[in-house]
């Protein structure tokens, strides 16, 4: 009688434990399915800490600092794009420009992945050399529905200050 009960409970806890596996898959591909698509930066915060003091510096670029060359595409096979007006930082905009005056976009390619709210991005490029790949881009993801995705990272620089990046994208209405 004893061996019968624990059969069945083993069988119990098999059952409960090939359900989550499967809703864990799902929940990701439904992610991932979000995310496809053109996005178009309208908003970044930028915020810097120097030395885990109070001292913070913020800077708001709004819709006005960027142009239909600032945005991210992500597409289903795991690949993404990430396209950029200049060089938005604490200090200010930084825009190159080629000797016509045009502006150069730097854009750089990645495969991603997700996993419930991160975002890794994975450099294709490779730098310095032909043997190195730069550190996987990590970022956080704070709101993603049809229209709004929300992306979040931080990093520390040489200096010791900590800089968070706060982009925010609407999606390509053509692509919805």
């Amino acid at each position: 009688m004893k061996t019968r009960y624990l059969l069945l409970i083993i069988a119990a806890l098999l059952t409960c434990a090939a359900g989550c596996k499967k809703e864990g898959k799902k929940n990701t591909s439904v992610i991932t399915s979000a995310i496809v698509g053109r996005w178009y930066v309208n908003k970044e915060e930028v915020t810097g800490t120097m030395g885990g003091l109070a001292k913070q510096m913020d800077t708001v670029y709004n819709s006005n600092a960027f142009d239909t060359g600032d945005y991210a595409l992500f597409v289903d096979n795991g690949t993404a794009v990430i396209s950029s007006s200049g060089g938005f930082e604490l200090t200010g905009k930084t825009v190159v420009k080629d000797g016509s005056g045009n502006v150069v976009y730097a854009s750089n390619q990645y495969n991603f992945s997700l996993s419930a709210t991160t975002l890794t991005l994975k450099s294709t490029l490779q730098f310095p050399n032909a043997n190195t790949l730069p550190n996987p881009r990590i970022e956080t993801i704070v709101q993603l529905d049809n229209t709004t995705l929300v992306l979040s990272y931080t990093i520390t620089n040489n200096a010791g200050m900590t800089v968070t990046y706060k982009t925010y994208y609407v999606r390509d209405i053509l692509e919805s």
